[in-house]
This record gives structure tokens, C-alpha cells and sequence, in this order.
């Protein structure tokens, strides 16, 4: 019978490779710096590098951006106004990032 290595610590199992366990969508009280960092750099098409940018600057039209960033936030399970997401042209995604960090999880009776 196979049994699971040890890493040698107390005889506990080796940890999971990489990409294999994934976080509950929504376990954290609030989004959260890096989750907000992933969801608007993926909705500015850029990298994180480009945070103090605005959105003219990356030529990033304010409004399917607000929108993207909305569904994001929503489909990880966190409650954000679409109203309260920034999108004017001169709005820098790190002010956007702050924004969205303190969405509270939406919690399901």
C-alpha cells in the first residue's frame, strides 16, 4: 500500500505542489491588498509595475474598466458599488487598489 512521503517534520505529509490547492473564494472578512493588486491589474491589462500610473496614461477607458473591476470583486465573492470604483482618466490604479481592498465579503444568509 502507497503511502504519502514525510517531509521528516513530525512525521506530517509534505505540502500539496504548487497550483494544487486553491483558497475559498471569499474567506477573508475583506478583499484584501493582493487580491485587489491581481483584479485591477488584470482589468488595466498591465502589471503590477504600472500602479502609479493613471488610466489615461495606460490608455485604459474608465468605464469597462469600472465595470471588469466590479464583476471581479463580485465573482470573489466580495461586495463593492460599482459608484464607488474610481474611473476617471486621471485616477492612478494604486488609488484604485486602496478603493477595493476594503470590500467587505458578502455574506450569504
Amino acid at each position: 500500500m502507497a503511502t504519502k512521503k514525510s517531509s521528516g517534520k513530525d512525521g506530517a505529509p509534505d505540502a500539496a505542489p504548487p497550483g494544487v490547492c486553491h483558497p475559498v473564494v471569499g474567506a477573508e472578512p475583506f478583499l484584501g491588498h493582493a487580491r485587489a493588486v491581481v483584479i485591477v491589474c488584470n482589468c488595466g491589462n498591465t502589471s503590477p509595475v504600472n500602479l502609479p500610473r493613471t488610466l489615461a496614461e495606460l490608455g485604459v477607458d474608465g468605464l469597462p474598466f469600472q465595470q471588469c473591476v466590479n464583476k471581479a470583486v463580485r465573482t470573489a465573492g466580495y461586495a463593492i458599488r460599482i459608484d464607488d470604483i474610481p474611473n476617471a482618466p486621471e485616477t492612478r490604479l494604486i488609488q484604485l487598489v486602496t478603493v477595493i481592498q476594503n470590500a467587505p465579503r458578502v455574506v450569504l444568509p
